[in-house]
Parts: C-alpha cells; structure tokens; sequence
C-alpha cells in the first residue's frame, strides 16, 4: 500500500466502475468558474431503441438538493466516528451515505476516508488518495465519468442531504 492511498477491499473498485451505466451532458460550468457544481448536470433515464437500432436517451431531471448548505468544517463532523451519521459530498450536493457504512464508508472501511470529506476528485480521477480529498478539480476529460458515478452511485442509491458551501481547496504542488 503506497503511502496516502487507501487500501482497496475486496472488489470494491469495481462496485464503482459497474456503476457506469448512464451517462449526460457534461456540468462544467460551475467547475470552470472554481466552485463545486450543486446538482449541476447528467440527468437520470435510460435509452429507448427502434427495432431499427436508433436509440434516444430518456431525460429525467436530477433531483433538487434541500435547502440546507455545509461548510466543508461541518461536513467533517459527519464521519461515522462517532457511530452518527455519514455524510460525503460529490459535485457539491452532501449525500447521507450511512446506509453503505457497514461495506464501504464506515471506519475502517474501503472508503472510509471518504466520510466527511468532499470526493468529487476521488470519484472523478477514480482515486482513494488521500491527496484527492477536498478538492473538486479534475481532468476534463473525466467530466462523463463523474456525471455517471453521481447519477447511478450517489444520486441513485442515497439521499441528499444539502449542497457543500464554496471553499477553497488545498491543492498540493504538482510533483516534481
């Protein structure tokens, strides 16, 4: 194990790249402009198909997230360290994902880092470094990957809770 990684458990890598299974339209306008996008982007629905092989996506709207806004200090509270809840924050919605405590988020768990912290970079680069954590800048080119993982990992499966407030990442230097 290198150091700032994450052990992966299991075949918990793959419960993440199985859930490629839908894809939308890109939401990077809130990345570009530096602050975590709030439900911003890939819709839900599947594919509807001709018997002449054309096939057209069924749009649905995301979900709108509740009212109630975290500053990234807060959502650290949220861990499961005290046997409470656990919160994570993926494209700047904060999802409760203390049903999946027991497999994957939960201490001492694959992605137990992972509780309280901002994952948008870790679910988008597909990484569990430590590094990763707290920041939401990623290559564009994982912008459809990120979309798929939120919309069937995150928005699919837990309830959000709230949007993470704008902060301001610390980003280590590029290395050498």
């Amino acid at each position: 194990e290198a150091e700032g990684q994450i052990e992966m458990r299991g075949g918990l890598a793959a419960v993440l790249a199985l859930a490629c299974l839908a894809s939308g339209p890109p939401a990077t306008a809130a990345a570009e402009a530096g602050v975590p996008a709030a439900a911003a982007g890939a819709g839900g629905g599947g594919e509807t198909c001709t018997s002449e092989g054309v096939c057209t996506r069924n749009e649905q709207p995301l979900p709108t997230p509740p009212d109630r806004v975290f500053t990234l200090a807060e959502l650290r509270g949220y861990d499961g360290s005290d046997g409470d809840e656990i919160y994570l924050a993926v494209r700047g919605v904060v999802f409760d994902v203390t049903p999946g405590a027991k497999k994957f988020y939960g201490p001492g768990k694959a992605y137990g880092s992972f509780a309280g912290r901002d994952i948008t970079r870790c679910t988008a680069t597909f990484s569990t470094a430590l590094s990763d954590l707290d920041r939401f800048d990623y290559p564009e080119e994982k912008q459809k990957y990120l979309d798929k993982i939120y919309t069937k990992t995150y928005v699919g499966k837990y309830a959000m809770v709230g949007t993470l407030a704008p902060y301001t990442p610390i980003t280590p230097p590029p290395p050498p």
